[in-house]
């Protein structure tokens, strides 16, 4: 079962990775999900450059959350 929330983009890195020439980000994210206390959580994931902007810091972005991992975290 996934839990939808928001998270707010805390800090943004690029690593230094590419695949297919598009960057690898860290993101540092700030977690809030409906009737539980907001917790933070680090993400690396590859982003098209195209979207790229998208993703700074203090931008609200949609996740899901497994509900018995809040560690396990997708975007979107």
């Amino acid at each position: 079962m996934e839990i939808r929330g928001e998270a707010t983009i805390e800090r943004v890195t690029d690593t230094g990775n590419t695949v297919d020439q598009n960057p690898e980000l860290e993101l540092d994210l700030l977690v809030a999900l409906p009737d539980r206390e907001p917790y933070r959580v680090s993400r690396r994931l590859v982003v098209s450059q195209q979207v790229r902007h998208n993703l700074a810091a203090g931008r609200a972005v949609p996740v899901r959350v497994d509900a018995l991992d809040p560690s396990s975290l997708a975007i979107g």
